[in-house]
């Protein structure tokens, strides 16, 4: 419970650090607040960005999957994502190339292994328009990487899948 106190607060100086900054460069789009579908947290979070450079943000996400939307019972996992994306925007006005880059923290949750820590890096490549104030469309691909590194009570190691998984995405919301 501790870690996750302690991440959580991470989390929240990095926000007011991106805060900080964004006020003082008194752009009028420097916050943005979205619902994501696939991408960066696998199936669906809610995020919330800022920009801290005209071309420059960092978003932050959070999804639960409770244990009960499984078939099987002998299965039962909850999972916690927590999705940390830097994005690099290219282009101008409104329609933008999105460049990513981040990582995704998952907290699961099942009999066999309770509290087991994965953090994974995901590299992503999209479109995105954005009004000035208002509607924010995103779409493209997350690429998952095949490395991880998982933390399961006491034991702490890295592991590889088979490969590189292009994982799409789109997401909606409203900047202002």
């Amino acid at each position: 419970m501790n870690s996750i106190k302690n991440l959580a607060l991470g989390i929240l100086f990095l926000l007011g650090l991106c805060h900080h900054k964004a006020m003082a460069q008194n752009d009028s789009n420097t916050k943005i607040i979205y619902l994501e579908v696939l991408g960066a947290s696998d199936v669906y979070a809610f995020n919330f960005e800022y920009l801290f450079k005209r071309n420059q943000s960092i978003q932050v996400g959070i999804s639960w999957m409770p244990g009960t939307w499984q078939v099987r019972a002998q299965n039962d996992r909850s999972f916690f994502y927590i999705p940390i994306i830097y994005h690099y925007l290219v282009g101008s006005n409104k329609h933008k190339m999105d460049l990513s880059a981040g990582i995704l923290y998952t907290l699961s949750n099942y009999y066999a292994s309770p509290n087991n820590h994965k953090f994974r890096p995901e590299f992503g490549l999209g479109y995105r328009y954005s009004a000035n104030k208002g509607f924010m469309v995103k779409t493209g691909f997350m690429f998952k990487t095949p490395l991880n590194l998982s933390m399961d009570r006491d034991q702490i190691f890295v592991y590889s899948e088979k490969k590189w998984l292009p994982w799409p995405y789109i997401g909606m919301g409203w900047s202002f």
